[in-house]
């Protein structure tokens, strides 16, 4: 139970909340530090050597989160610098969070279709068309294509930042060209 608790809600012995500018700092460290990797679909990250799941239950979340604090409370220790406790286990229970959540490529393409009509990207399309080239059917490298379908996933990720990454980019790119065709090149 403790463990559920922690990763719940920090409550410091002696009453100090977390940060939120170094809430802003240590996930911007975890981030740099903590690359994200995928074995056989999972996310997973590298904590004192050992590979650790992203996506596991929540009991095993809140390990992570005790992982990874004193992963980085023995660096700190070693290098004679002051971590505040507070700040550093929410900024990993964010990062962890942000970063275990899963892309549901389905929900994403379905917001899509809720936000843009088909006539619209249609006329999105031309007008790129009309960017690149006078003649662009005769000499098309899909430029216009690859345009709308980037538009497309700049909006839902600004949209919907909690569940998307940079990594399921190629994904996301090939469920777009699938459900409108005339995207696909």
């Amino acid at each position: 139970m403790k463990y559920l608790e922690n990763f719940n809600n920090y409550n410091d012995p002696l009453g100090k909340l977390p940060v939120d500018e170094q809430v802003k700092n240590w996930i911007q460290y975890l981030d740099d530090n903590y690359p994200i990797s995928i074995f056989r679909n999972m996310k997973t990250i590298q904590v004192s050597g050992k590979t650790q799941y992203l996506s596991e239950p929540l009991l095993v979340k809140s390990r992570l989160v005790d992982k990874l604090f004193l992963d980085i409370k023995y660096d700190a220790d070693e290098n004679s610098s002051v971590v505040h406790e507070p700040s550093l286990r929410k900024a990993i229970k964010t990062w962890i969070d942000k970063n275990s959540i899963p892309f549901d490529v389905d929900f994403a393409i379905t917001k899509i279709k809720e936000h843009f009509t088909t006539d619209q990207l249609l006329e999105m399309l031309d007008k790129e068309k009309l960017e690149w080239d006078d003649n662009y059917s005769d000499r098309s490298n899909s430029e216009a294509e690859d345009a709308i379908i980037t538009y497309l996933i700049d909006w839902y990720s600004k949209k919907y930042p909690s569940s998307y990454k940079e990594s399921d980019e190629n994904v996301f790119r090939e469920a777009i060209k699938k459900t409108f065709d005339f995207l696909n090149y």
